[in-house]
């Protein structure tokens, strides 16, 4: 149960080594790098609105709910922000240009190991903490394939400026990325 922990508190850390080593071997092309950009932001959008509805914070080392939220998107799906960071993740991969017939299955089976074990942790505490209704919810709502109809769950007025600050690594993260992509283009031509 440590190890999930870990991997829990550390799942904005896991990334960083095998993209910084994806930047130094990528090969820059243009249509690529417009594929890139429209699934990171696609992603970023998924993230913005999801954390709206959690009250603006994302960003925890450990896992902590007041209440269970079940609106807004998550009337639809389990774990928006996941799949916000999927789409994100797939928008690097096109970005680094590389060996994408290769890079593309392994960075959807490490996505789904990693993720798994996340969203296994989360839910045993959301279980514990909100019992039968997270049961309730569980039941109706998918964990990443989102349901066309909305859960009828309790509404909440979503916080965009919180979700916005919140957001701020995220958006850095994504920036830096897109800068040592370019200036490792630029050593390389």
């Amino acid at each position: 149960m440590m190890w999930k922990k870990w991997i829990f508190r550390y799942r904005g850390c896991i990334p960083v080594l095998p993209c910084l080593v994806l930047i130094l071997l990528s090969n820059p092309c243009r249509k690529p790098v417009v594929v890139s950009l429209l699934l990171v932001v696609f992603g970023e959008l998924i993230r913005i609105l999801s954390t709206a509805y959690i009250g603006g914070r994302s960003r925890s080392s450990e896992i902590k709910a007041k209440r269970l939220i079940s609106d807004g998107p998550y009337s639809r799906v389990r774990n928006p922000i996941y799949i916000g960071n999927f789409f994100i993740g797939l928008g690097f991969v096109f970005l680094f240009n590389v060996w994408v017939s290769y890079i593309l299955p392994i960075y959807i089976s490490l996505f789904l190991v990693e993720y798994a074990i996340i969203i296994n942790t989360e839910e045993n505490f959301l279980l514990t903490k909100f019992e039968e209704e997270y049961k309730r919810y569980k039941q109706s709502v998918p964990s990443i394939i989102p349901l066309l109809r909305r859960y009828n769950g309790e509404r909440i007025t979503p916080n965009f400026i919180r979700a916005l600050k919140s957001e701020r690594d995220t958006l850095v993260t994504i920036i830096l990325v897109y800068l040592l992509a370019y200036l490792a283009w630029s050593i390389k031509v």
